[in-house]
């Protein structure tokens, strides 16, 4: 999985070797272009952070991930549970839009809101800090001292998905889920049957239920966090906003147009689909950010989480890690 001359490099990394056998630290300041690192990072067995995010600037920063760091331990050596803690899991909310998204593979990020935002509006950010970069840590003229925002969110964490659902059925063995962002696809996109030994009865109903009261058991969808951006909404690249779920329709039209994901109708002619097909990605995502969080959401510009994960269909206790 290391090469001997990465193996080497990532043993510095984590402290390697020393009396008590177990890592210390995990950060590796070297030249962006250094291949043994940027090999590691293409394997999925490190990260990097460019200069420019970073508080001191320069050169880059590199960290192993649990996979790197496990590949460069000796026998009887062990990871600090301090740089590599435990895996963290949580719930996260979708609407039905987004849902389809995720399911059809089209969504791989996410934009949420910071909070608390940074007391000084011209507040700059300037990288993170603490275990697993669980902080992001802004600048400004007033307060001088750095100000940290503590993030919900890191890498490796693991999310499982909210969404509005039904128990359509509770039979001897397995319960029958519907889900409302498929109710109008196919029986088998719209369904999933769960062992229900050891979980407290659920009532069938013909009604939906908020997302918001979906027990673990029935989330079909897990993600997995493979990296964590602070910036703000209206940064968002055109690469990103297509994969926040913005697709293209009316592809052989004069000018391109962009959906937002949110209407559901798309059969109308081009001439009357204005206000909700757009000429780029990032207009898009404009109007699906004001319909989820409201008129006007977008000129506030706030200070966002930007999530990339993968995505698994399959119950976050039953899908592998």
């Amino acid at each position: 999985m290391l090469t001997a001359s990465q193996k080497e490099l990532a043993r510095h990394t984590l402290g390697l070797p020393n009396p008590k056998r177990t890592t210390y630290r995990n950060r590796f300041v070297c030249q962006e272009d250094h291949k043994d690192w940027q090999d590691m990072v293409a394997n999925g067995l490190a990260t990097m952070r460019r200069g420019e995010t970073l508080p001191f600037g320069g050169a880059a920063c590199f960290y192993l991930t649990r996979k790197g760091a496990e590949a460069a331990l000796e026998p009887r050596e062990k990871l600090c549970s301090d740089t590599f803690p435990v895996i963290r899991t949580a719930p996260i909310l979708f609407s039905a839009p987004m849902i389809r998204a995720l399911y059809n593979g089209r969504k791989t990020q996410t934009r949420r809101i910071l909070k608390p935002q940074p007391t000084d509006a011209n507040s700059k950010f300037r990288g993170f800090a603490g275990v697993s970069d669980t902080k992001a840590v802004f600048t400004s003229d007033f307060p001088a001292q750095p100000e940290t925002v503590r993030l919900p969110y890191s890498v490796g964490d693991r999310l499982w998905v909210r969404e509005s659902w039904r128990c359509n059925s509770w039979a001897a063995d397995v319960a029958t889920i519907f889900y409302k962002a498929h109710e109008n696809c196919s029986y088998t996109e719209m369904h999933e049957q769960f062992p229900i030994a050891g979980q407290k009865g659920i009532a069938p109903s013909q009604s939906w239920k908020p997302s918001i009261h979906m027990p673990r058991w029935i989330s079909r969808l897990t993600l997995t966090i493979t990296n964590v951006r602070i910036e703000r909404l209206q940064d968002i690249s055109e690469e990103d906003a297509m994969a926040e779920g913005i697709t293209m329709t009316l592809e052989d039209s004069p000018a391109c147009a962009w959906f937002s994901g949110i209407h559901t109708n798309t059969n109308l002619a081009p001439e009357n689909m204005d206000g909700w097909h757009f000429n780029d990605a990032q207009a898009a995502f404009q109007d699906l950010w004001n319909k989820i969080n409201g008129a006007n959401a977008w000129d506030a510009n706030p200070w966002v989480i930007a999530l990339t994960f993968t995505v698994q269909h399959g119950n976050i206790d039953e899908v592998a890690a």
